[in-house]
């Protein structure tokens, strides 16, 4: 297979979930893309390249490749933004066919919460809704504070004496063709990743991102319909994938469906005295939001049987359960490998009854599973 034909079967199945009739379930790239921001939780952060390049972990999208760290991880002074680029080359690990990727994947990590109690907060320290700051001169378009302040974090990030935008500035055509970038993230990481994808096609030469492509997972919204309508137009080949279940994309667009997301089965007064201060302080500064809109439906939730619930928090523990990278990836067909061992990234510990749960849905044929066997390959 040519540079070109890799190249061009990325880019087919970037386009193939455009489709306004797009399937539901995992593109095999969204799958690489949500296997590399699980593994962007990792601690300690120096593991994170091992895993990345490992195939049985983070499954090449195209057969005869693999993925490889090429720069980063970098996590800023405060231990909270952190940002890696994988790179996807041609041949295997051990025997590699160019020396230069032909894509690579910017990968923004979320929120590393340890604690159900600190989940909405953790949404303002992290993506703070008031006030707006304007977005790249447009006077129409908007965004969060806190989105913006991430924004200027990540992009001062430096590896190696670069930062990621020099990086991909620096990336060498492989056989006379640019590589494709992807820009990708969980939760906050999700949100970073809306914000920091525009940016980048705003920064690099035209011809470098011509397919840059977001594909995120369980994403806040970062501004308002300004903003959006100037990602879209940016980033026309984008993949957003929400579970249903989850609260966190709700943010800030829809916050008053939040407390009443599960129903009659859990409910919390705190919860609803967050979602009206929030709605209230909006309403009276003016600051709307809107989503980013893609044509991939929403992911098959459910919901998670807590083990030991505690009393009172019940809600807060279904909502950091639903929200957590390895319920996207179990919702998406995968299996995360850490997701329940005791070396587990804090944020993504399940229950051993919610584990059972979660594999159930992944076993019902609800949206194409990924062969353990033929990596890339997709089946019903």
């Amino acid at each position: 297979m040519t540079t070109k034909e890799r190249i061009d079967a990325l880019v087919a199945g970037l386009n193939a979930n455009q489709a306004s009739d797009a399937a539901a379930a995992t593109s095999v790239i969204a799958t690489s893309m949500v296997q590399l921001s699980y593994f962007a939780y990792n601690e300690p952060i120096d593991t994170i390249p091992s895993d990345v390049a490992d195939p049985g972990k983070v499954f090449p999208p195209i057969s005869d490749t693999h993925w490889q760290c090429v720069w980063g991880p970098v996590i800023d002074s405060d231990d909270g933004n952190l940002l890696y680029v994988a790179g996807l080359f041609a041949g295997s690990a051990d025997n590699p066919i160019q020396s230069s990727p032909f894509a690579v994947a910017v990968v923004n990590r979320g929120t590393a919460a340890p604690s159900v109690e600190g989940f909405l907060s953790d949404l303002y320290e992290d993506a703070t809704p008031v006030p707006q700051d304007q977005w790249l001169n447009d006077p129409n378009a908007w965004i969060a504070n806190g989105s913006d302040s991430a924004l200027s974090t990540v992009t001062s990030l430096v590896s190696n004496g670069k930062t990621v935008l020099d990086y991909l500035c620096a990336l060498s055509p492989v056989d006379g063709h640019e590589p494709v970038i992807l820009v990708t993230g969980h939760s906050l990481g999700g949100c970073i990743a809306s914000v920091l994808a525009p940016w980048l096609v705003a920064n690099l030469p035209a011809a470098k991102a011509a397919w840059l492509t977001l594909i995120t997972f369980a994403g806040p919204t970062a501004g308002n319909q300004g903003f959006a309508d100037d990602l879209v137009a940016a980033c026309p080949l984008r993949q957003i994938y929400v579970n249903p279940m989850d609260i966190v994309p709700m943010a800030w667009w829809n916050v008053s469906a939040i407390p009443d997301i599960y129903g009659w089965w859990y409910t919390d007064p705190v919860v609803y005295a967050w979602a009206g201060t929030t709605i209230a302080a909006l309403d009276v500064l003016a600051y709307p939001y809107a989503p980013v809109p893609s044509n991939i439906p929403p992911l098959p939730g459910a919901f998670i049987q807590l083990q030991d619930p505690i009393f009172g928090l019940e809600w807060f523990q279904e909502a950091y359960a639903q929200h957590s990278c390895a319920n996207y990836m179990l919702l998406m067909g995968l299996v995360p490998p850490y997701a329940f061992s005791a070396d587990a990234p804090r944020m993504q510990r399940l229950e051993d009854s919610q584990r059972a749960a979660l594999e159930a849905v992944a076993s019902e044929g609800l949206h194409p599973t990924v062969l353990g066997n033929e990596r890339g390959v997709l089946a019903h």
